[in-house]
């Protein structure tokens, strides 16, 4: 790669001031919509781009947002479509209560409460319920 570019003529690129003596960096603010924003921050004691390279960088950066804002919303959404009881029954499992327990506490068949269980799961895309689980806590629909 050849020498760091100035910054061109470009709103994506901002000289940022130098803290360190020994390091170069380079941010790239990326955005899938008015939802998720974000940047892909490079740094390191060589770093140099040419100006090429830095449009092909922050295209792939673009691309990679996109996949994981993609991925989030389907996964949001998905959550979302989780009704109050298969919440119920996800936070009581992850309190440690077995299927039995469940149908005990919520006033359900064993077979209702292993079904909220089943559709959480699947709502969820998760294999079984502990990765059902496992996800709500990701998702911050359980503690």
């Amino acid at each position: 790669m050849s020498d760091s570019v100035a910054a061109p003529d470009h709103s994506f690129f901002v000289r940022l001031p130098e803290i360190l003596d020994d390091r170069r960096g380079i941010v790239l603010p990326v955005s899938a919509d008015p939802v998720y924003t974000g940047m892909f921050v490079f740094t390191g004691p060589d770093l140099r781009f040419a100006q090429e390279a830095i449009y092909d960088l922050h295209r792939d950066c673009f691309e990679m947002f996109l996949g994981i804002a993609q991925l989030k919303s389907t996964s949001a959404s998905s959550a979302s479509s989780i009704s109050k009881r298969e919440l119920e029954c996800l936070k009581l499992t992850a309190a440690g209560r077995t299927s039995e327990d469940i149908a005990r506490i919520l006033g359900l068949s064993i077979h209702t409460a292993n079904q909220y269980l089943t559709t959480a799961a699947s709502k969820l895309d998760a294999v079984n319920r502990t990765h059902a689980v496992a996800k709500a806590i990701r998702l911050g629909l359980i503690e």
